[in-house]
This record gives structure tokens, sequence and C-alpha cells, in this order.
């Protein structure tokens, strides 16, 4: 009978280390948390990076059309100075540069048959998209990038906080 009350005693004690102590469940929670933070942060700057590249790929496209209107317009790219899409007037860099909604308004007619507008991916201050043109054979756009990226400062235009396509934007400084 004591062999039989000592094996009884056993199976007590090996039932009651069957979990996981608080410190464990603790430490595991924090470390997820941990993992879980470092995972939206680098979703984080994905994102941007790639709003970033998506508004390179809407300057390019601009562009086109920029081109197709002038094959066939004889007068050169539309006239517009310092057109800029809603978001970029209200912000502070709009102000700085002057730019106007109208004459963005008129450039998204003119390039209608080219071309929709696209919006900024975040269309919100202060990001947006500019346009400036005398007419005749040379233009400017611009994006407001997000990411702090080498595009930049290595487009050829002359304003590095801003990504600019265009000819000869090195040498006409349109966001000056």
């Amino acid at each position: 009978m004591l062999s039989l009350f000592k094996k009884n005693s056993k199976t007590k004690i090996q039932r009651g280390r069957r979990g996981f102590t608080l410190i464990e469940l603790l430490v595991v929670i924090s470390i997820i948390g941990f993992l879980s933070t470092l995972a939206v942060v680098a979703l984080k700057n994905s994102r941007m990076k790639a709003r970033d590249a998506r508004r390179m790929a809407e300057l390019k496209q601009i562009r086109t059309a920029l081109n197709l209107y002038f094959d066939s317009n004889p007068s050169g790219y539309p006239a517009r100075t310092r057109s800029c899409s809603a978001a970029c007037t209200a912000a502070d860099l709009g102000t700085a540069l002057g730019c106007s909604v109208a004459n963005w308004t008129t450039l998204t007619t003119d390039l209608d048959p080219y071309i929709k507008l696209p919006d900024d991916p975040m269309n919100t201050r202060p990001y947006c998209y500019g346009y400036d043109s005398e007419g005749e054979d040379l233009f400017g756009l611009f994006a407001n990038m997000e990411a702090n990226t080498a595009a930049e400062s290595s487009d050829g235009g002359s304003y590095d906080g801003l990504y600019e396509v265009g000819p000869e934007i090195s040498t006409v400084g349109w966001w000056n």
C-alpha cells in the first residue's frame, strides 16, 4: 500500500507542472510585441517607397501625354504657368511656388485626349503634382516625395526637395 501512495503523490506533482509560468508567458508576449513593431515600421517604409515609385511612374506618363500633345500642336506644350493640383496650393510648398489650381484644371482639359491626369497617391498636404511651361518646347513636372531617395537629387532638376521631369530642367530652374 505504501508503494501505491508514493505512485499517486508523484502523479499529483506531475499534474501541477503542465502549464507555463506567468513569467514565461510575459516573455513570449513581449517578444511577439517587439517583432510586430519591427514589422509595422518596415511596412510603413515600404508603403512610402511604393507611393514614391507610383509618383515617378505617373510623372513619366504625364510626360508622355505632353509629348503627344506637342506632336499634335505646332504651338508647343500647353502654356500653363505654375500649375499645381489642389493639394499643393494649400501647402506651404505650393504657396512658395505660386501654384494655381485653375491652371491645373485647364491643363487637365488640354491633356484630356491623351491622359486623365492622376491625383497624387496621398493627395494631401504637401503631396501633389505640379506643371510649368511658357509653351513652346520646354516644360517641367514635379512631385514631392515622402522618402528621402536619391531620385530627388539625381533627377537632373534644380530643386533637391522635388522629383522633377522634363526637358532641360537643369538649366531652366523651374521651381526656384
